[in-house]
């Protein structure tokens, strides 16, 4: 059961009917291998870059436009990706590398828009999974992962460590990849965030410390990192 079902214990996405408009910014969709993905784009005069932004395991893409208030304080255009399900994109989340492969699109489709020393990756929880392969395979100018886990194997050893490995089809295995990532990486962790723990940036941080920098936020947990994370990264 646990096998079967470990979709519904991963992703928890929220979707939007096919005939809504987003009023903040324009739709593109992006075709996939079985799916369509929904992003949605938001321009701001004299753009210094852009922003991509994989969100969470929860919401959708008007959901990741409340999460980057502070990120739209800057002079920087937003991309936001809804993955299979979420929003208004289509099909189902099968696999890991569905997943990246996705990411990939996206991350292809900004490139013939911005070049890559002007794309900044930024992932939340789920969405650090994604960045950090696309950090990996690409040459952006930056990536930041806010609350970051180190895989998900480890995730769920936390809860269900009676659980044998092999049930579980995601990996999302960050930990594996830092140490390759092809640019510079900030980590914004809150201190209280009893869902990932910061000892998991605190162990990314172990494998690269010459090229990740670690951001302790005090007194703040899973929900409120990315709220409270600095954007200073973008002054740079």
């Amino acid at each position: 059961m646990v096998f079967a079902f470990q979709e519904k214990l991963i992703f928890h996405p929220r979707a939007i009917a096919a005939n809504y408009r987003y009023d903040w910014g324009e739709e593109i969709t992006i075709p996939v291998e079985g799916a369509t993905l929904s992003t949605v784009w938001k321009r701001t005069p004299r753009s210094n870059g852009v922003v991509v932004y994989f969100h969470g395991n929860v919401g959708d893409n008007n959901r990741g436009l409340y999460q980057m208030r502070n990120v739209l304080k800057k002079p920087y255009d937003l991309v936001i990706m809804d993955y299979r399900g979420f929003g208004k994109s289509t099909g189902e989340v099968e696999s890991d590398e569905q997943l990246y492969a996705d990411a990939q699109a996206v991350y292809d489709r900004v490139k013939e828009s911005y070049p890559e020393d002007k794309i900044h990756l930024l992932g939340y929880s789920l969405g650090t999974g994604m960045v950090s392969y696309l950090a990996e395979e690409n040459k952006p100018a930056d990536a930041t992962l806010v609350a970051p886990y180190t895989n998900l194997e480890d995730m769920k050893n936390q809860t269900f460590w009676w659980l044998p490995d092999f049930l579980l089809k995601y990996r999302l295995d960050t930990e594996s990849r830092i140490a390759r990532v092809n640019c510079p990486v900030n980590i914004f962790h809150g201190t209280d965030d009893n869902f990932i723990p910061i000892t998991m940036s605190e162990r990314l941080l172990a494998l690269a410390p010459k090229q990740v920098h670690l951001y302790p936020i005090e007194g703040v947990g899973h929900r409120g990192a990315i709220m409270n994370m600095s954007t200073d990264w973008l002054d740079n």
